[in-house]
């Protein structure tokens, strides 16, 4: 296994399988079928069935939270939104090409969708513990989350950018307004 392949493998767990855990969790607090799944690892010997499941059930969830992120950052508020240009160049710079998507685009898709992901967990934890939080309770869990959630998102935004500029340099595109 190559440094490609390791890149390629880094890249798509903290694009999908980690944002996909946080979420797949938060989801356990509201579906009761899930819960079991993480209660099962703490109480049972991990299998590597189960140990399977529930990678490729966080992969899955991480894919929603992708096409969820993609709608919000690129298409609702256009802050991430893909530039184009003349793409007859990319052949011959396809190493650097990927080596930027390593480097900057697969962490835009880290922060974006576990900004998601940490809106699904409060979302699922708070609607859960609803009745037994008091005012303060509700403001010490939502000021924090809130800034965990505008921080990724903020971080996804910069790397997005970083990637954007940076690409348009290696294809030979206009500077960005």
């Amino acid at each position: 296994m190559g440094k490609e392949s390791i890149d390629r493998y880094f890249g798509l767990a903290i694009s999908y399988l980690m944002p996909g855990m946080v979420a797949l969790f938060g989801l356990s607090y509201r579906l009761p079928e899930l819960r079991s799944w993480f209660g099962l690892v703490a109480e049972h010997d991990t299998t590597f069935a189960g140990f399977l499941f529930v990678m490729v059930a966080s992969i899955g969830v991480g894919l929603m939270l992708s096409a969820a992120r993609a709608f919000v950052l690129e298409e609702l508020t256009t802050l991430a939104k893909p530039r184009t240009g003349d793409w007859s160049k990319r052949q011959a710079v396809e190493a650097q090409y990927q080596a930027l998507i390593c480097s900057h685009y697969d962490y835009y898709k880290c922060y974006g969708n576990t900004a998601v992901a940490v809106v699904i967990f409060a979302v699922c934890y708070l609607w859960t513990t609803a009745a037994v939080l008091t005012v303060w309770d509700w403001l010490a869990a939502v000021v924090p989350l809130g800034i965990v959630v505008a921080l990724l998102l903020w971080a996804a935004i910069n790397a997005i950018h970083r990637f954007e500029d940076k690409r348009g340099d290696l294809l030979g595109w206009p500077k960005r307004a």
